[in-house]
This record gives C-alpha cells, structure tokens and sequence, in this order.
C-alpha cells in the first residue's frame, strides 16, 4: 500500500488541513464583522435638530409642510401627567371625622339579689363600678353610664349591658359560661 492510496492517512495532518481551511475562511469574515461594529459610522440625524432653512420666509407667508409638521403645539404639553399628593393638612381636614371609640366599661358583676314586692321576686344586679369606686344595686331595665342593664340570672348570674350597638355580659360564675377560672 503507498500512501497515494490513502491521501488522509495520519490524522494529525487532517486536523491541520481543517484548521488551515477555517482560518483562510473564518479570518476574513471575523475582520468584516469587527470592521462593521467598531468603525465609524455617519452621523443620524436627530429629531430636535432644526430644519434646513432655504431661505428666509418673509412674515405672514406660509411655511411649507415639513417645516409645519415639525412646529410645536403648546397645547401637547397643557395636560397635567402627575398630580402631587395632597398635603397632610388637606388629607386630616378631608377625612371625616370617626367617632371616639368609647371609654372602655369597668363594671364588675358582684352578685344576682332576689327581692320580694308585692309578692314578686324581681332580681336585681349588685355592680361594682371601679371608676367610681362605688357598689350599685340596679333593675332590669335601669342605665349605667348609657348602659341598660337587663339581669338575665341563670346558673352563671348573668347580666347583660348593652348601649343601642354592642351588648356586653357579666358572668357571676366565669367557668360555667366557658371562661377560664
């Protein structure tokens, strides 16, 4: 066998005869795209570069149509794109006033008293008021500090106080009613 059989006979010599091609094709190619990103370029014109002007257009003539195209209307520029947040003064004074919350009710339930009149048991709410620091006997149907008292009784001496809004009850007993004791 002679080695005109078998032009590609050693591998290495293959390799180099590729690589050269790749070079003599990829050079060229690498220097055209390196001279097109990295050289000069003419300048672009710009949008806020004036026109030419021809000649001088004596007052009262028209101008031509690019010339009018290009003019600025004021009236692009006459909406509001941001409106500033109103100050804090503003904002207080805008917002309705929210009623105050109400004084928290520091009445205790002390005790459920039966009465006998004519011949009728009435219960009545023995009340402890911390604020006042004083003791109330008071009626189903009778006020506490806008409250109406309703004495409901029961196993656990019950009273319920409600304002028109929210109803609040006093437990005598706290564990039979499922607090904690």
């Amino acid at each position: 066998m002679s080695d005109q059989a078998h032009p590609i006979s050693n591998p290495l010599d293959a390799l180099r005869r590729r690589q050269l091609a790749l070079w003599l094709i990829a050079a060229p190619l690498l220097m055209v795209a390196g001279w097109w990103a990295l050289g000069p370029t003419p300048p672009a014109p710009s949008i806020l570069d004036p026109p030419p002007v021809e000649a001088a257009a004596p007052p009262g003539t028209k101008l031509n149509s690019e010339v009018q195209d290009r003019a600025i209307d004021p009236a692009v520029f006459a909406i509001n794109l941001w409106s500033p947040p109103p100050k804090a003064e503003e904002a207080v004074a805008q917002a309705p006033a929210q009623p105050a919350p109400p004084a928290p009710l520091n009445i205790q339930l002390i005790g459920i008293i039966t009465e006998v009149e004519d011949g009728r048991e009435i219960l009545k709410a023995a009340l402890y008021d911390s604020d006042d620091d004083r003791l109330l006997i008071v009626a189903d149907g009778e006020r506490v500090r806008d409250q109406i008292v309703r004495v409901l009784g029961g196993v656990s001496g019950v009273v319920e106080l409600t304002d028109g809004v929210a109803t609040r009850r006093l437990f005598l007993r706290p564990e039979v009613a499922g607090g904690a004791g």
